[in-house]
């Protein structure tokens, strides 16, 4: 008599409004969450002693109900910051608010010294989700006070019924408790009453509905709808990436041309051009009496040269992260393109985690121009951008600079101005944007210059002797001129 049982392809929803504690990251000593099930209202209020909190202490209540709300009274906060005072409110997909879930409204205390936040009194949130989340985060800091009042309501009541399984579920007899998801890369409608109505979603083949898996389409083959279809082969000579969903994704590789998701082939180069990049596009012709090398890949220089292509280039230089948080680098690697957009947002960095993600920009006279910029932290806890430039992309691609290469530097006391622009004079430029506190976020465009491909004389102190490699260094202590052609140099 705990709960009732529904049909195939339903599950119970008793909807009683609920108020829930849910402890999050470190163990918390608020004891003002008080959990309920059948109150439509009641209030919060949480008012901790004051002095130094050495770890994280993160009260969330949550609230479930037909039409939760949340009334903010009165919420003030004070102290000396080593991180950041965070005072939030979310929407959530279910009463564990786990990764469904987005964003109503931040306060955010994040700058060094003394402090003070006020959330405006009677401001009203409410949720179109039927769970409400309320979080209060005080961090590694001092406090001098916290205080903080909220009534909530979960609206009017709703009786107990039956609801269809959710997408990408089903339900088979009519005494199970819950819905089961389908097999892993499988979707289904909405209602379902058997694992055979779960399909395998686009990129992806296998037999899911007789309880088999999903295996993600391979390389050179793409699969654009749902279902146990095998994976369609991309064009003559055409790439693409594993789990590709569509003709779109097959591309022409490095020494071919062509039209991205043409049905036709991808026509390899003429000799005498290149194409070094892996896209739509055509070949390019080598200069002066270069000719083709690598297969149309690249261009073979006379003795004493080497091969640039001054195709402007937009690299990803990588990700990597620590701890709780969520975001991501939002790099796109561009070839041909002489101009784009660079933009990041990091959020729910607590105590102990940070974001790292860089961008490479190569080509002629390579160029950043940053829009907005917003760091988080403070002291050893500061977020911080670095640009910097380097002598080539590899170089660039080894990450964090100091010294003569980096052009620019900012941390929460340190923010850019709007348009501020820093140039590169070595043709490649380090963009790495680290990120702790709360959040982090940045808006930057970016540049190159345009440059027919030449071949080059090698640098001072190498060689090159013949026409299809790269200049080579001169031994130990030893020096040449511009353009040697031979270690006799």
């Amino acid at each position: 008599g705990r709960s009732c049982a529904c049909g195939t392809g339903h599950f119970f929803e008793d909807n009683v409004p609920r108020l829930s504690c849910i402890a999050s990251y470190y163990t918390s000593s608020c004891t003002s969450c008080t959990p309920s099930a059948g109150m439509s209202e009641g209030a919060i209020t949480l008012i901790p002693e004051d002095g130094f909190i050495s770890r994280f202490p993160s009260c969330s209540w949550v609230i479930s109900g037909s039409d939760p709300r949340l009334t903010i009274s009165f919420h003030a906060l004070e102290g000396l910051d080593d991180g950041a005072l965070v005072f939030g409110i979310d929407e959530c997909d279910d009463a564990g608010c786990g990764s469904g879930h987005h964003s109503l409204a931040r306060y955010e205390v994040n700058q060094a010294g003394r402090m003070h936040l006020e959330a405006e009194p009677g401001r009203e949130f409410q949720s179109t989700t039927g769970h409400l989340r309320l979080s209060l985060s005080p961090g590694y800091m001092y406090l001098d006070g916290l205080d903080m009042n909220a009534t909530w309501s979960t609206g009017a009541s709703k009786a107990p019924g039956c609801s269809p399984c959710m997408a990408d579920t089903y339900k088979d007899t009519a005494n199970a408790a819950t819905c089961t998801p389908c097999p892993c890369q499988s979707v289904s409608a909405e209602g379902s009453t058997s694992v055979s109505a779960c399909t395998c979603r686009a990129g992806f083949t296998g037999d899911a509905g007789s309880g088999g898996g999903c295996v993600p389409c391979g390389a050179g083959t793409y699969k654009d709808v749902g279902g146990s279809a095998a994976c369609s082969v991309c064009p003559s000579n055409a790439v693409s990436a594993e789990g590709s969903t569509g003709l779109s994704s097959c591309v022409c590789p490095e020494g071919f041309s062509g039209d991205e998701g043409d049905e036709e082939s991808c026509v390899a180069c003429e000799a005498g051009t290149f194409k070094s990049f892996e896209g739509p596009g055509a070949c390019l012709s080598c200069p002066g009496d270069g000719v083709s090398a690598e297969e149309g890949r690249s261009c073979a220089c006379g003795a004493g040269h080497f091969f640039e292509d001054n195709l402007p280039r937009l690299s990803c230089g990588g990700y990597s992260s620590s701890g709780s948080g969520s975001g991501s680098c939002s790099c796109t690697p561009s070839v041909g393109m002489s101009e784009g957009a660079i933009n990041l947002i990091s959020e729910n960095l607590f105590a102990g985690s940070y974001q790292s993600c860089s961008w490479i920009i190569s080509g002629p006279e390579p160029r950043l121009t940053i829009t907005y910029l917003h760091l988080d932290g403070a002291g050893s806890s500061a977020s911080q951008l670095q640009v910097a430039e380097c002598s080539n992309a590899a170089e660039c691609g080894s990450g964090y600079f100091s010294g003569s290469g980096v052009i620019g530097v900012y941390d929460p006391s340190r923010e850019a101005s709007p348009g501020q622009q820093h140039q590169s004079s070595t043709g490649h430029l380090l963009v790495q944007l680290y990120s702790r506190g709360f959040r982090s976020s940045m808006n930057a465009t970016w540049s190159t210059s345009s440059k027919a491909p030449v071949c080059s004389p090698c640098k001072a102190g190498t060689y090159k002797d013949t026409t299809d490699a790269a200049c080579t260094a001169c031994p130990s202590n030893a020096v040449s001129a511009e353009g040697s052609t031979s270690l006799s140099a």
